[in-house]
């Protein structure tokens, strides 16, 4: 990977002049912010997302049941747009404030939702 002043890192096989090879620190940081843009856009389905929640113990996301914790919660919940997302939604995105919502209750942290996410996107009917 190489480091451009005025682009930041690119890719490929030469180095363009004036340019030079990216420190590891910046490839890192490079991935890691390539990465959390790729979580943060993810959509799954609602198929796949109650999957996952079912397999996420399994996995080794979570210690208990997370499905059954989740469907307990949206049951007690106020807010009708929880009920409303969780019966009629047909996609969960990552970043949708009623995920954010949901995992501030079960707790879930920010790196279980995406391990969770990951896990949803291998997952087809």
């Amino acid at each position: 990977m190489w480091f451009s002043e005025k682009d930041g890192i690119y890719a490929g096989d030469t180095c363009l002049p004036g340019d030079r090879l990216a420190t590891d620190s910046e490839v890192a940081a490079w991935q890691a912010a390539h990465t959390r843009a790729r979580l943060d856009a993810m959509s799954v389905s609602a198929f796949q997302a109650k999957a996952a929640m079912s397999k996420a113990q399994a996995a080794g996301i979570t210690t208990f049941d997370l499905l059954a914790v989740v469907e307990t919660i949206v049951n007690a919940s106020t807010d009708p747009i929880v009920k409303l997302a969780w019966t009629t939604a047909t996609e969960f995105n990552r970043q949708s404030p009623t995920i954010a919502a949901l995992a501030a209750q079960v707790p879930l942290s920010s790196d279980q939702l995406d391990q969770l996410f990951e896990l949803a996107a291998t997952i087809s009917a």
